[in-house]
């Protein structure tokens, strides 16, 4: 399987990570075009399939945040929980729940199960504030 998170910083890096981060910060419109140039050059290399298409936006997103200085974390932990993106990051999350954001993406057909909903309410009882 391939390495998304390489690919995708790769091709981050062919364009330019700090053109990127200027022209986002000039005009926030200009991350639709990167997100869609960068998908377009990732659809040349890598073969989307649901569980890549899932990773790439994973990777993807937590990339634009940090170009915009929004804190997020990434891959989290939670007992048998696996949780693809928290803002701002798991101590907010789990000492102040109306402060973070949970952000499941859905990487196969079968989406996220009500178990899985279950568990992710279980750390984050405001159900606004968990992204699907």
């Amino acid at each position: 399987m391939e390495n998304i998170g390489n690919i995708l910083y790769s091709i981050i890096n062919e364009i330019g990570k700090e053109k990127i981060q200027t022209d986002i910060t000039l005009n926030v419109g200009a991350s639709s075009q990167y997100i869609q140039m960068i998908i377009d050059r990732c659809k040349g290399v890598v073969n989307l399939n649901d569980k890549n298409v899932g990773s790439l936006c994973e990777a993807l997103l937590h990339f634009m945040l940090t170009t915009r200085t929004l804190p997020s974390v990434r891959k989290v932990r939670h007992g048998k929980m696996n949780l693809d993106v928290v803002i701002p990051n798991f101590h907010v999350l789990r000492n102040f729940p109306e402060k973070a954001i949970i952000i499941q993406i859905v990487k196969d057909s079968q989406g996220i199960t009500v178990y899985q909903q279950k568990d992710i309410a279980t750390i984050q009882p405001n159900v606004n504030n968990i992204w699907v």
